[in-house]
């Protein structure tokens, strides 16, 4: 009966034991999806800036208001303001004919418009 019993508290501290480390093992993993899910939507970002604001050079400055200057001008804040549209939402959303649509990290949607 003995052998029964601290079999039996064997396997008991052994599936106690396991249980404390899968919180480590479960909370690792979450920390490596998010991970994933901040490089892909950097990387798609990146992508859109590059695609549409890549004649842009944000190092140089007009000196009067500090807004940045293009070859073929200057630009205003007004054109970085409408441009794109962040939302946080886990709903499905209407696009309204943005040109893109990135959805990425914690149910963040980048749209952007022409």
């Amino acid at each position: 009966m003995k052998k029964i019993t601290s079999a039996f508290l064997a396997i008991i501290l052994i599936i106690f034991s396991q249980g404390a480390s899968l919180n480590v093992y479960a909370e690792g993993f979450v920390y490596y999806t998010d991970t994933k899910q901040i490089q892909r939507i950097a990387k798609e970002l990146n992508e859109l800036i590059e695609k549409y604001d890549a004649d842009i050079d944000f190092a140089s400055l007009n000196e009067e208001d500090n807004t940045p200057i293009t070859d073929d001008g200057v630009y205003t804040e007004n054109d970085f303001i409408t441009a794109r549209l962040i939302i946080h939402t886990d709903k499905k959303i209407n696009e309204f004919g943005a040109i893109e649509h990135i959805f990425g990290y914690d149910d963040i949607h980048i749209l952007r418009y022409a």
